[in-house]
């Protein structure tokens, strides 16, 4: 678990989705005894022409605080207005609470803040954040108990699963990865006969295999290795496989990364799961 000094930032406009995501930083910040920091956004775009004083939003919302600081007060809350952009202001609120997990959601007030936060802003603000980001897809209660972590296990996908285990140690996780086979008929128009193709074949399932055991020898277990299952198929790893994979294992979380080969889906992942997403770059250094 992250040390309790560093607190939680979740940015919201407050409405009912957005009151969705507070709820939800609310419980993880009591569940893991942390300051939270809530950030609030006036946009000064052509999307908000009608500029409000801070002063006035920030008594606004503190009203639509005070049931949430009602059932945690043991949470000690933080309210943060500021007017600009979203995504500077994000980033900015990110190195000035010095947070350690940034939870935003999927839509706002209308469809314009939907495009922004499922759109190319989303993306620059996961990529650019130094902290992780949980991205709150569903109204659902939970306490992200079963996690579900696509490796390709490369070492950047080292770094999330690990990353993801300091988060979240009592979670149960399914790591999946998809063992990717040349076709017969193209091996055998290299020449190879039906038994080279089943040692060939073979071959790469025990590859994958002792690359799956060294994964998991390395990775940073709070709660010991009956914790961690593995899923391995033959196939063409894509958005659609893995989000029918996160229903199968009941996963109420999936840990991306947006660096090696399951970076090319992570968005497509992103956008189309129903379950929350906690997704960071990580670099393979």
């Amino acid at each position: 678990m992250l040390s309790s000094k560093f607190p939680l930032l979740v940015a919201t406009d407050l409405s009912p989705t957005g009151k969705v995501v507070l709820e939800k930083a609310f419980k993880l910040a009591k569940r893991y005894h942390k300051p939270l920091f809530i950030l609030h956004v006036s946009e000064t775009t052509l999307f908000a022409p009608k500029i409000i004083e801070l002063t006035q939003i920030e008594a606004n919302l503190c009203k639509l605080l005070e049931p949430f600081y009602a059932r945690y007060p043991e949470v000690k809350a933080t309210l943060l207005c500021r007017q600009g952009g979203i995504e500077e202001s994000i980033i900015s609120a990110i190195k000035e609470t010095q947070a350690s997990l940034l939870l935003i959601g999927t839509s706002g007030e209308d469809n314009l803040l939907r495009e922004f936060f499922l759109g190319s802003h989303c993306r620059k603000i996961i990529r650019s954040s130094t902290i992780p980001v949980l991205v709150v897809k569903n109204e659902e209660e939970s306490d992200y108990s079963k996690i579900f972590i696509p490796t390709d296990f490369s070492p950047s996908s080292q770094k999330m699963a690990n990353l993801t285990l300091h988060l979240f140690p009592h979670a149960y996780i399914s790591l999946f990865h998809v063992i990717l086979k040349p076709f017969e008929q193209r091996l055998g128009m290299y020449g190879l006969d039906k038994d080279e193709i089943l040692r060939y074949h073979k071959d790469i399932d025990n590859q994958s295999a002792s690359e799956a055991d060294h994964f998991i020898e390395k990775l940073k277990l709070p709660s010991g290795k009956h914790r961690i299952k593995l899923l391995m198929e033959t196939g063409v790893f894509s958005a659609k496989l893995c989000l029918q994979k996160v229903k199968e294992a009941q996963s109420d979380l999936i840990a991306l990364n947006t660096t090696g080969n399951i970076s090319f889906f992570s968005m497509d992942i992103l956008n189309q799961s129903p379950k929350d997403v906690l997704i960071f770059k990580t670099d393979s250094e």
